[in-house]
């Protein structure tokens, strides 16, 4: 800024205490960014800046931090800076800040062609009166598509189209709920408040109103958010409100909008928030593509930085092949894979070629997919595998020091022309166990192989027989192996702070400019 003015950056994250890959992303633009700017968090709870630095390595000590509850806090808090970047997963907060950034780190997910041809038939239902139809538009949480109905952030916003007079049965689940606490819902249209009680978790509750005739008429389905202390859930899922199970107009069954809220397959028309940015940047040229297939929208590829593991000095690399990932089936979105690569192991030791190597298979795992983890035990029984569940971060900094190859197979078997979001598009745990040294044989497809040089900085592979035979390889072949870990880590600094630091601040300052 000219004249000595200070220059005020928002960096806009929801999850900031799931400790995530992007909220690693999140997290280092706004680090790097309060070398030479005056930053502020923003996000639902305080920052927790030792937190940050103990799991992600990241010294947020020179960040404020600005509470927000809604993406409409977001658009209002935004006037107050210079500079908006907003970094959380779907976001459809516009921005009023002189300028704005939008992160992307995938668009939105595809459907089959069918269900794509009934999105398009109900949105056009919408601008039919008398044809009754409902559109889920922001504040119904989008990675929660395993939870039974639409579940809220806290305040979620419906859009129903219909004649004057249309009968609304809204049913509401609070099964979710934590335990503990009292659920309660609201839900107000805009002539007045339709329901407001305290209800049975074990029950659904009911609310029933009728369209005024506007088009559209927007429906607010409102609950309290819980503290960031509730037991036996990460953050993300305790600011919850009620689930919508179903909707039934004029004693009708209207289908639930599925996969993404408020960004899934929506024409230009509905994603004219992103108009308010002025620059988009994709966190990989995977994710680029489909930003401009699914959305029409050109974007820059900045690659989220990824800090440097160095093993401990005296360290060893063992007869050990590593995965980190959390533990969920492809119901909960882009798998880790877990039980492919157990699969994938067995063809290794029955063809002889394991020999005395281990598999470990390290990663968090919450309660709703306790049976997909236990599944993966089960299938590893009388193999050299190992599973550590929620294991202790000394635990994952040990096997990164010692692991030899490293695996990485999220989208394996799934189809990427119909659910690119079940692949990965970065890979920032793929960069930090080359940083350590160790070899990766990673799916021929998204970001991990834009991350590794096919036979240079690591391999690719094809299917589980293709990954058992090039891990066979790399196992008979220690100099081979040796040779490519030094390419490996090389490769790594590309991704590293050191060259993330140049390419943030270039396009800052050109959007400052």
């Amino acid at each position: 800024m000219d004249g000595g003015q200070v220059t005020r950056i928002a960096v806009y994250d929801r999850y900031w205490s799931t400790y995530g890959g992007g909220e690693q992303f999140a997290g280092g633009i706004a680090s790097v960014l309060s070398e030479r700017f005056d930053v502020d968090l923003l996000g639902p709870q305080p920052v927790d800046v030792e937190q940050q630095r103990e799991r992600l390595g990241l010294d947020l000590s020179r960040c404020g931090t600005r509470l927000i509850d809604t993406e409409r806090d977001v658009t209002r808090a935004s006037a107050d800076y210079d500079l908006l970047i907003n970094t959380t997963f779907l976001s459809n907060a516009a921005c009023h800040a002189r300028r704005g950034l939008y992160v992307v780190h995938f668009p939105g997910a595809l459907t089959n062609p069918k269900t794509l041809r009934m999105d398009a038939a109900r949105r056009t239902l919408t601008q039919k009166r008398n044809q009754p139809a409902v559109v889920f538009r922001e504040g119904f949480m989008a990675e929660r598509a395993d939870v039974r109905g639409r579940l809220t952030d806290g305040v979620g916003l419906l859009e129903f189209c219909g004649a004057a007079g249309t009968n609304v049965e809204l049913k509401l689940s609070t099964e979710r709920w934590p335990d503990g606490e009292q659920p309660s819902v609201q839900v107000r249209t805009p002539t007045g408040v339709v329901f407001d009680q305290r209800v049975d978790r074990s029950a659904d509750a009911i609310a029933t109103f009728e369209l005024d005739g506007s088009l559209p008429m927007v429906v607010w389905v409102s609950s309290p958010s819980h503290s960031p202390e509730s037991v036996g859930l990460p953050w993300h899922l305790k600011r919850v409100g009620a689930a919508v199970t179903a909707i039934r107009m004029d004693g009708v069954d209207i289908a639930l909008t599925g996969g993404h809220i408020a960004t899934k397959l929506l024409p230009p028309d509905r994603l004219g928030f992103l108009d308010t940015y002025q620059r988009l940047v994709s966190n990989a040229v995977f994710t680029q593509g489909w930003v401009d297939k699914l959305w029409h929208q050109t974007s820059d590829v900045l690659y989220p930085p990824v800090r440097r593991f160095v093993p401990t000095a005296g360290v060893d690399k063992e007869n050990i092949i590593l995965s980190l990932g959390r533990f969920f089936g492809a119901e909960g979105g882009h798998s880790k894979k877990q039980l492919e690569m157990v699969e994938a192991f067995r063809l290794l030791s029955e063809s002889g070629g394991a020999g005395d190597w281990t598999l470990h298979l390290v990663g968090g795992c919450s309660k709703e997919y306790r049976e997909y983890a236990m599944a993966v035990k089960r299938a590893a029984v009388g193999l050299n595998v190992k599973v550590h569940l929620n294991a202790p971060g000394a635990l994952v900094q040990e096997l990164l020091g010692k692991a030899s190859i490293y695996w990485h197979a999220t989208g394996f078997g799934e189809d990427v022309t119909t659910h690119p979001d079940r692949f990965e598009h970065f890979g920032i745990s793929v960069v930090e166990a080359m940083s350590a040294g160790a070899v990766p044989v990673v799916l021929n497809q998204a970001g991990p192989a834009e991350i590794v040089q096919a036979g240079v900085s690591g391999e690719h592979f094809s299917d589980l027989a293709d990954l058992a035979r090039r891990t066979a390889a790399l196992m008979a072949d220690p100099v081979r192996r040796s040779a490519m870990a030094t390419a490996t880590a090389e490769r790594a600094e590309f991704f590293g702070y050191d060259a993330f630091r140049p390419r943030l601040f270039a396009l800052v300052e050109s959007l400052l400019a």
